[in-house]
């Protein structure tokens, strides 16, 4: 009776229309992969980023507010950045630390008190072999110097020296080859103050030291020589 009727060509028609509809109301309450993309997209960022540097920069190391550290046992201060701080050590009195960062690098000053004490003659005998390693140097020293600051001496050296590398070889098929680590330099940097005392006529020794790889000196030295130059002599405090 429907044979030559348009009627379920119609139909059919009508079933596909339908089917594509409801397809899309499933996708509309269930999300479809488009959906799932721009949710993902949309999602709060994960808790575990790379935390920013807030290393100060060179110029507020070179010029921002600094603090006055006395420099225990020599009777003279220090001026480092106001973000550094100074450590004593609770089981021996005699040594505390100066840290910070710097310009490259997280910088760690050891300061040792109470050292030896000097009469005036082993004072000078000190002074002249400074002298004399700095005019037959033959490259160990980077820099000797003497010079005063108020009545304290000062001996101030920077010595080059040439770690060995561990002896690290090449994984390979091949029999093991040579070490293939470079030896590492490194910088002794120590500021030696001499405090005369009054009460024994003798030169009494609080040293300042660290040890940097020469990469590091490198980038740190003229922070560095900022902060030595800064030391300051307090003479009413002489005589303890």
């Amino acid at each position: 009776m429907f044979e030559n009727s348009p009627l379920p060509g119609l139909l059919s028609k009508a079933n596909r229309i339908a089917c594509i509809a409801l397809v899309s109301l499933l996708c509309g309450f269930t999300g479809c992969d488009r959906s799932d993309t721009q949710q993902a997209t949309d999602a709060p960022l994960p808790a575990t980023l790379p935390l920013v540097d807030d290393r100060p920069s060179v110029d507020q190391l070179m010029n921002g507010p600094y603090q006055t550290i006395e420099i225990n046992g020599a009777d003279c201060s220090i001026q480092v950045p106001a973000i550094w701080r100074l450590t004593r050590e609770t089981s021996d009195p005699t040594l505390s630390w100066l840290q910070g960062p710097g310009p490259s690098s997280d910088i760690e000053i050891e300061i040792r008190s109470g050292g030896l004490a000097f009469a005036p003659e082993s004072m000078k005998s000190l002074e002249d072999a400074a002298a004399k390693d700095k005019a037959s140097n033959t490259g160990e020293w980077i820099m000797i110097d003497t010079r005063n600051i108020g009545q304290v001496k000062v001996i101030e050296r920077r010595q080059l020296s040439t770690v060995p590398a561990p002896a690290t070889r090449l994984v390979t098929m091949a029999p093991a080859t040579a070490p293939t680590t470079a030896p590492l330099q490194t910088v002794s940097w120590t500021v030696q103050l001499f405090n005369p005392s009054s009460r024994n006529q003798k030169f009494n020794e609080t040293s300042l030291s660290i040890t940097l790889p020469r990469k590091e000196y490198e980038a740190n030295k003229e922070f560095m020589e900022k902060l030595v130059k800064s030391i300051a002599f307090h003479p009413s405090s002489m005589g303890l």
